[in-house]
């Protein structure tokens, strides 16, 4: 894919196959393998984002299909993520350091009108932060029928209640319209 020293060009998303990353260490011989990346795993942002040169030599171990995103792409994706982040009150307050760890840390999810993203009384893995789309907030009462008690949209969030207190979901958290959100997991 590329070799460690090259000029970063793309940033790469795996959607199939096996990614070896190799690093030659200063002082070393041979390089070493330091991974082995697959399906969902992503590579090459490093370059990108401080105009390094590439810090690893990423080689095919199987027959790869990747997304890719040009310089300009991604950077336009990484600008999106962290103004989204600085406009939210959760992160307002952090330094713009701490906000782009954060927002490397992001996951992208589409939900479609209607899918439960969270369900109320399971145990929270993730915490969301919208994206694009409407999340319609359901709480189940004594007689199981959900109430409805609040309506989301871009860069509010949900779902940090249950990983901040080690708690099961304490609401349902349903699409209203095509949704994206920005998800980290509980680790």
């Amino acid at each position: 894919m590329f070799r460690q020293g090259e000029p970063g060009r793309k940033f790469y998303v795996i959607e199939s196959g096996t990614v070896e990353v190799w690093v030659r260490h200063q002082g070393a011989g041979e390089p070493v393998l330091e991974a082995e990346l697959g399906r969902g795993d992503y590579f090459g942002e490093r370059a990108l984002l401080g105009d390094d040169p590439r810090a690893a030599t990423c080689r095919c171990k199987t027959r790869v299909q990747v997304l890719s995103l040009d310089r300009a792409d991604f950077s336009a994706l990484v600008a999106r993520r962290f103004q989204l982040l600085r406009s939210t009150p959760l992160f307002a307050g952090l330094e713009e350091d701490a906000i782009t760890v954060i927002s490397h840390r992001l996951h992208s999810e589409t939900h479609p009108s209607g899918r439960d993203i969270i369900i109320q009384g399971e145990p929270g893995d993730k915490f969301y932060l919208i994206d694009s789309g409407t999340v319609e907030v359901l709480v189940r009462d004594d007689e199981g029928n959900e109430i409805k008690v609040a309506e989301l949209e871009r860069g509010d969030y949900f779902g940090e209640r249950a990983l901040l207190s080690d708690i099961p979901r304490t609401a349902t958290c349903r699409s209203k319209t095509s949704v994206r959100v920005l998800s980290v997991g509980k680790e």
